[in-house]
Protein backbone atom coordinates (compact mmCIF):
# COMPACT_ATOMS: atom_id res chain seq x y z
CA UNK A 1 0.00 0.00 0.00
CA UNK A 2 1.38 3.42 -0.91
CA UNK A 3 0.19 6.59 0.79
CA UNK A 4 -0.48 9.45 -1.59
CA UNK A 5 2.44 11.87 -1.65
CA UNK A 6 4.88 9.34 -0.14
CA UNK A 7 7.68 7.48 -1.86
CA UNK A 8 7.54 4.56 0.57
CA UNK A 9 5.41 1.50 0.01
CA UNK A 10 4.14 -0.23 3.13
CA UNK A 11 3.12 -3.84 3.52
CA UNK A 12 -0.24 -4.12 5.30
CA UNK A 13 -0.39 -7.92 5.21
CA UNK A 14 0.05 -9.17 8.79
CA UNK A 15 1.01 -12.59 7.39
CA UNK A 16 3.99 -11.11 5.53
CA UNK A 17 7.20 -12.74 6.86
CA UNK A 18 8.95 -9.36 7.17
CA UNK A 19 6.06 -7.92 9.21
CA UNK A 20 5.96 -11.07 11.35
CA UNK A 21 9.72 -10.90 12.04
CA UNK A 22 9.48 -7.24 13.06
CA UNK A 23 6.50 -7.88 15.31
CA UNK A 24 8.26 -10.83 16.95
CA UNK A 25 11.39 -8.75 17.54
CA UNK A 26 9.22 -6.15 19.26
CA UNK A 27 7.27 -8.60 21.45
CA UNK A 28 10.35 -10.47 22.68
CA UNK A 29 12.31 -7.26 23.36
CA UNK A 30 13.09 -5.97 26.85
CA UNK A 31 10.55 -3.18 26.32
CA UNK A 32 7.75 -5.73 25.80
CA UNK A 33 7.75 -9.32 27.17
CA UNK A 34 11.54 -9.50 27.76
CA UNK A 35 12.03 -13.05 26.43
CA UNK A 36 15.62 -14.22 27.00
CA UNK A 37 17.32 -16.23 24.28
CA UNK A 38 14.97 -15.34 21.44
CA UNK A 39 17.00 -13.06 19.19
CA UNK A 40 17.02 -12.05 15.56
CA UNK A 41 18.71 -15.19 14.21
CA UNK A 42 16.29 -17.54 15.94
CA UNK A 43 13.30 -15.43 14.89
CA UNK A 44 14.54 -15.62 11.26
CA UNK A 45 14.80 -19.42 11.47
CA UNK A 46 11.39 -19.86 13.10
CA UNK A 47 9.63 -17.71 10.51
CA UNK A 48 11.58 -19.06 7.51
CA UNK A 49 10.78 -22.66 8.50
CA UNK A 50 7.10 -21.84 9.01
CA UNK A 51 7.20 -22.73 12.70
CA UNK A 52 5.80 -19.31 13.66
CA UNK A 53 3.04 -17.94 11.45
CA UNK A 54 1.16 -15.62 13.80
CA UNK A 55 2.03 -13.41 16.74
CA UNK A 56 -1.24 -14.20 18.52
CA UNK A 57 -0.73 -17.95 18.23
CA UNK A 58 2.85 -17.59 19.48
CA UNK A 59 2.04 -15.77 22.73
CA UNK A 60 1.39 -17.76 25.89
CA UNK A 61 -2.31 -17.68 26.89
CA UNK A 62 -1.71 -15.29 29.82
CA UNK A 63 -0.29 -12.70 27.38
CA UNK A 64 -3.14 -12.91 24.87
CA UNK A 65 -5.88 -10.30 24.93
CA UNK A 66 -9.22 -11.39 26.36
CA UNK A 67 -11.91 -12.34 23.87
CA UNK A 68 -13.81 -9.26 22.80
CA UNK A 69 -17.12 -9.75 20.98
CA UNK A 70 -17.87 -7.18 18.29
CA UNK A 71 -21.19 -5.45 17.78
CA UNK A 72 -22.36 -8.35 15.61
CA UNK A 73 -21.24 -10.96 18.16
CA UNK A 74 -18.11 -12.06 16.27
CA UNK A 75 -14.93 -12.60 18.28
CA UNK A 76 -12.52 -9.72 17.63
CA UNK A 77 -9.62 -10.92 19.76
CA UNK A 78 -6.14 -11.43 18.31
CA UNK A 79 -6.35 -15.07 19.38
CA UNK A 80 -9.14 -15.58 16.84
CA UNK A 81 -7.10 -13.91 14.10
CA UNK A 82 -8.64 -10.45 14.39
CA UNK A 83 -6.89 -7.24 15.30
CA UNK A 84 -4.34 -5.19 13.37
Amino acid sequence: MREEGEAATRCVNSSCPAILRGALRHWVSKAALDVDGLGGKLIEQLVDQGLVTSIARSLPPRCRPARQPGADGRDLSLEAGGGP
